[in-house]
Parts: C-alpha cells; structure tokens; sequence
C-alpha cells in the first residue's frame, strides 16, 4: 500500500465536515463507520484484515479530532507529543501523565496500545503537533521488537 495516497486522502478530507466525522467514526464498532471505511478502502487500505487497518484507522482519528492544518510536523514521536502535553515536571517529580504513558508502552499488541490507551489519550494532545507519518510507521511496527517502544520512552522522558 502506497502511504502517500492515504495522507492525501487525510489532507483532502478535512475540506469536508461529513468525511471528517466519519473518519472519526472508525473506531465505532457499529454501522457508523461504514462511510469511513470506504474512504480509506478507496485510497487502498485493506480494510477487510482489521489488523493491518488499525493503524490507517487509529491515524485518520487522530486526524479527524485534531482537525490538523497540514501532516508534517517537528514532532519526533508519540512519546514527545505526549511528554509536550504534559509541560514541565520537576527532576525527580512526576506526573499523572506517567502512569498512563507507562501503562501504554507496556502494551503487547497494536491492538491493546490503540485500544485501551492511544485513544483515550489523544485529547490531552490537542493542542501539540503529531507527526502522522512517524505515528502511522510507529503503530505498523508495534510489537515487533521493543524500538518503536523504547523510542517513544526515550521522547517521552529525555529531557
């Protein structure tokens, strides 16, 4: 699949209220999503395997609750989105945030990330840049070794 045809179709949605509100639908586990699937299936994602279309899924929400000026970003990864939202934490201090960063890259399988945790912390990041390329690439190799995890520690905890 051709990532580039998927961002163009994230770019070209946000011109569309309706296209934008079924993306955000995606994740609904009723008919509500149809509409959103069709869009990703017509730039080319298979949306019959639910596995390899969670990340397309999870990015387009992403996507759809920030209502993004454009894709690239400074952000380096999800961790340092998420270490942006949480604002300065004295040395030695910590966070409320850090447990559920911590629970989050604990998880196993794409599907436990997206799930139980990226989901539910998408809005503490509504005001911080994502880089949605990074995400897209970050979630696709999710459980296949410990990099995208240790990544995302190291951008989330480096000062």
């Amino acid at each position: 699949m051709d990532d580039s045809l998927f961002f163009q179709m994230l770019m070209a949605s946000k011109q569309s209220n309706k296209a934008m509100a079924a993306l955000g639908r995606l994740m609904h586990s009723d008919k509500s999503r149809i509409e959103g699937l069709g869009i990703l299936a017509r730039c080319g994602v298979e949306v019959s395997d639910e596995e390899a279309s969670l990340p397309y899924r999870t990015v387009a929400v992403a996507f759809s609750l920030k209502g993004s000026e454009n894709l690239s970003s400074r952000a380096r990864n999800f961790g340092n989105t998420l270490k942006l939202a949480r604002g300065f934490v004295e040395p030695g201090a910590s966070s409320p945030l850090d447990r559920r960063f911590d629970k989050m890259v604990a998880a196993g399988t794409v599907k436990s990330l997206v799930e139980h945790h990226l989901l539910r912390l998408l809005p503490l990041v509504k005001e911080q840049e994502i880089n949605y390329n990074m995400l897209l690439q970050d979630l696709k190799w999710w459980g296949k070794g410990n990099t995208v995890r240790n990544k995302w520690i190291e951008g989330y905890y480096t000062p």
